[in-house]
């Protein structure tokens, strides 16, 4: 079976049905879900079997049959998946966001190194031969000394213990060198 096209041509029915399944797949899939199938119209020549696509208003001749058709094709499998799209652009930085709540309290950090000790010097005068400096009360003598003038001996210079601790220093110079002075001194920190 064939059609005649405006123009003269005529085209096979078989390839009018593919035509006007064409247009249903394209036009039809477009809005299937919102509009049905649209009708084609044709008139059918009796004696050639030619067909004529048409309007929906146009009258045939005497010699055609009319002759419509509407049919909605089955839904087509879903395509693939797409390759994936290139990254896009880094957006705006977007505006900060509210503080924080306060977090919670850490544990206490170790326990600090020592710090320097607390040293006091203490210093008295040397008469006759002899002198004493003691420290402070709550502390201890760590350490002491004397000062004396050119050719004057040291006898002894030791720490001044009371009940074992050390609370002070003392220093005795030798005899027979004649009137001795000087300074006596000792170091003092905290017990």
């Amino acid at each position: 079976m064939t059609l005649k096209l405006p123009g003269g041509r005529t085209v096979g029915v078989l390839a009018v049905g593919s035509l006007a399944g064409s247009l249903l797949a394209v036009g039809g899939m477009a809005t299937a879900s919102a509009a049905p199938a649209p009708v084609i119209y044709a008139c059918v020549d009796k004696a050639t079997r030619a067909a004529r696509i048409v309007s929906a208003g146009t009258k045939c001749r005497t010699t055609e049959t009319r002759t419509s058709w509407n049919q909605k094709g089955l839904q087509g499998a879903r395509g693939a998946t797409g390759p994936k799209g290139a990254t896009g652009a880094k957006g705006a930085t977007g505006p900060a966001g509210p503080q924080g709540a306060t977090g919670a309290r850490g544990p206490a950090g170790p326990p600090g190194t020592a710090g320097a000790p607390d040293i006091q010097i203490l210093q008295s005068r040397i008469a006759d031969g002899a002198g004493q400096v003691r420290c402070l009360p709550g502390r201890i003598a760590t350490g002491g000394g004397s000062m004396l003038p050119d050719g004057a001996a040291v006898r002894s210079s030791v720490p001044v213990i009371e009940g074992e601790v050390s609370v002070g220093w003392s220093v005795k110079t030798t005899p027979g060198t004649g009137p001795i002075s000087g300074v006596i001194y000792v170091l003092c920190m905290n017990a």
